[in-house]
Order: C-alpha cells, then sequence, then structure tokens
C-alpha cells in the first residue's frame, strides 16, 4: 500500500436540451490509487474540487447547499472490484462526522422551509452508510471513473449490462454495452477502448451511449474518458450529454 498512483482530473459535463441550450458543469477530481487489497480490491482516495455552473460558483439556493454538503465526502477512501466498479466506502464514520459539523452549520445559517426540507433529506442520507453509498454509485463522475472495464476479452470484445444515472434523482438507464479493445497503442502508449451502449434489447445501427477511454499501458490509470449519451426524452429536457474527463498535468 505504500506505493500509489495520483492523477489529477479535469471533468466537463455538458448537459443539452437543443444544440444552442446547455448546462456545462465542470470541476476538478484528485484520484489517488493506494494499492491492490489481499482480496483482490482495490483502494482509492477521491479528493473532489470546486464545482462551477456555465463557469460560475453555484449560486442558487439549493445548489450552495448541495456544493457545500458535498465537501463532507471527501477525502473518500473508496474500495472497487477487480473489474472496477465502486463497491463501498472505506471512511464512512470520519464522513459522518464531517457532516455532522456541517449541519449544525447549516442549521445556525440558513433559515426558512426550503433549507429545512434540504437538510432533512441530506441528513437522511448521510446517516446512513448505504443510502450514502447507493448517492455515490448513482454519482456520474464515479460511474463512468469505476467502469467495469477491466474484464476478459474474447476477440477483442467483451459484452455486459449496466445502468447509468445521467441526471440527479432520476431513474437509471440500462445499457447493453460492446467493449473493444483496439488492436494497437496510442502515440503516447495508452490502450484505447471503445464503449457502445444500446438501450434496446435488439441492438441498432447507433448507440445511445459512445465512450473512448485511454489507459496508460503500464500503470493502467486512466488517462481520459471521451464521449456522449443521447437521452432522447421530452423537448424541455435534458436530450444529450457530452462526457469530457482528462488527466491534467499541472505544476
Amino acid at each position: 500500500m505504500e506505493n500509489y498512483i495520483l492523477r489529477n482530473y479535469g471533468v466537463v459535463f455538458k448537459y443539452f436540451k437543443n444544440e444552442d441550450d446547455f448546462t456545462q458543469i465542470h470541476f476538478k477530481t484528485e484520484v489517488t490509487y493506494k494499492g491492490e487489497l489481499n482480496d483482490g480490491n482495490h483502494y482509492f482516495v477521491i479528493n473532489k474540487k470546486e464545482i462551477f455552473i456555465n463557469g460560475m460558483a453555484p449560486d442558487l439556493l439549493v445548489e450552495q447547499m448541495a456544493e457545500s454538503a458535498g465537501s463532507c465526502l471527501y477525502p473518500m477512501e473508496i474500495v472497487t472490484n477487480s473489474q472496477g466498479p465502486f463497491e463501498e466506502i472505506a471512511n464512512y464514520e470520519e464522513i459522518k462526522k464531517r457532516w455532522d459539523l456541517k449541519k449544525i452549520e447549516f442549521q445556525n445559517y440558513y433559515e426558512g422551509k426550503i433549507a429545512e426540507k434540504i437538510i432533512k433529506k441530506l441528513d437522511i442520507i448521510y446517516s446512513s452508510k448505504t443510502k450514502l453509498e447507493i448517492a455515490i454509485k448513482d454519482d456520474l463522475f464515479f460511474t463512468l471513473f469505476f467502469m467495469p472495464i477491466y474484464r476478459k476479452h474474447i476477440d477483442r470484445l467483451a459484452n455486459y449490462e449496466i445502468e447509468i444515472v445521467f441526471i440527479p434523482f432520476e431513474e437509471p438507464i440500462s445499457f447493453q454495452i460492446i467493449q473493444e479493445v483496439k488492436p494497437y497503442l496510442s502515440r503516447l502508449n495508452k490502450q484505447l477502448l471503445s464503449l457502445k451502449g444500446y438501450c434496446d434489447q435488439a441492438i441498432n445501427s447507433h448507440p445511445e451511449l459512445e465512450l473512448d477511454y485511454k489507459i496508460d499501458n503500464e500503470t493502467k490509470s486512466l488517462s481520459s474518458i471521451m464521449g456522449s449519451v443521447d437521452l432522447k426524452i421530452a423537448k424541455d429536457s435534458v436530450n444529450k450529454i457530452e462526457i469530457e474527463i482528462i488527466q491534467l498535468f499541472e505544476n
């Protein structure tokens, strides 16, 4: 556990209602790989930095409280399984203590029924390790970063099913994934994975989800994720999301 890999990532999600109407969310995340555990699982420490919405800090009450409450999560120590997906929070008690202090701060600072309702909902989540882990599993960054991509391929292909929550508190969307390992490395020695996801049982000619992963060929750590998803829902709702998670090289 002494040898670890630290990476910083820039994360951008663009939520489109139409071509000219979109909301951009971006933030930086520090991911430290601490090593493999005795049971074959893996140990990570996550530090998520400040979130910006359309280039600005959150200004609505709900956004401000969510951002402030979210800071209680970090640093978050997590365990993932051998294929990649998140399994559990390893430092829940520390997170709970941070939330208990934040809750008192909220109760002293915010007034009104809306704030009271938000605090109550947050307290229900933070007071249960199971509920908090479900919330983390439903988080789009955690879902994409810890996808089950480390699996056996036959003729460079792998097939599996996954559910992804793209919009908070909405129902997950189930995808049949076809994952392909490209037969060559990038010029920077990265392994290339192409993921195509189909919503229907019968595979159509056009996938609703397309993601390209670049993996460091030596360390197997993630270098980038680029892609998009077509949600094809109501006109006044989000119908497309563009995804960009890129390793940053900062001084």
